[in-house]
């Protein structure tokens, strides 16, 4: 099985990626190297628990280059964890920086970060193959179907937080990262076949199968700072 595709539009993203991560990446550079500070605190620390789930996936034929959606979102915050501190970039949105400043504990998944302990049990086409470090997704595979995101509930207590899926139970400690594999699933992906010389693509599916990977990390208490650039 081929897990990477030399699709140019992937290539064009890639590039992207890179130009807009370029400002949190300078941001990051003012508090974890030693370049100038840019942060100031913003008055508050938050509890912060980073919840994902993303696939693992395996072609039936081994021969196609599966389609890959590349997402190019830049981070939606940086962590030092030597000085338990948490960066909102200047270019978060609104809502990101309001989460981070107004209120008092956080849950980060995929696609928001809310105060809400309950993510997944939903279906998508679009299930998430890699995320990021901020555990946003940064790739996803192209279904003709759909496959089932499991549904995770977190407990969040004083020194750990609690987690519960497909009637699993795991606790995570404050500053400890614990992952959990799940039952695999089928359904058919979109992918690409070369003719013999490779000089062109053709367009195809093929049943994959997919198995889900929670990872929940407990960052503990985090001194918030807020970009001022």
């Amino acid at each position: 099985m081929t897990n990477n595709t030399n699709d140019k539009s992937t290539d064009s993203m890639k590039r992207r990626t890179v130009l807009k991560s370029t400002s949190a990446a300078a941001v990051s550079m003012g508090i974890f190297g030693t370049g100038a500070v840019a942060a100031a605190p913003a008055g508050n620390t938050i509890r912060l628990v980073e919840s994902g789930i993303k696939f693992n996936v395996e072609a039936e034929d081994p021969n196609v280059t599966l389609k890959q959606v590349a997402n190019d979102e830049p981070p939606r915050y940086i962590v030092n964890e030597e000085k338990q501190q948490l960066l909102v970039p200047s270019i978060a949105s609104e809502a990101i920086t309001n989460s981070f400043q107004q209120k008092s504990q956080a849950v980060v998944e995929q696609d928001s970060v809310t105060e809400r302990a309950s993510i997944g049990g939903k279906s998508t086409s679009f299930p998430s193959l890699h995320l990021a470090s901020d555990f946003r997704t940064t790739k996803t595979l192209s279904l003709t179907d759909s496959v089932r995101v499991p549904e995770l509930r977190l407990t969040i207590g004083d020194r750990a937080a609690s987690v519960s899926v497909e009637n699993k139970q795991v606790s995570v400690a404050t500053g400890a990262e614990k992952g959990t594999t799940l039952p695999s699933q089928t359904a058919t992906a979109n992918a690409y076949k070369y003719s013999s010389d490779g000089t062109q693509r053709y367009e195809t599916t093929t049943s994959v199968t997919l198995t889900p990977k929670v990872t929940v990390r407990d960052r503990g208490q985090l001194e918030v700072l807020q970009d001022r650039r």
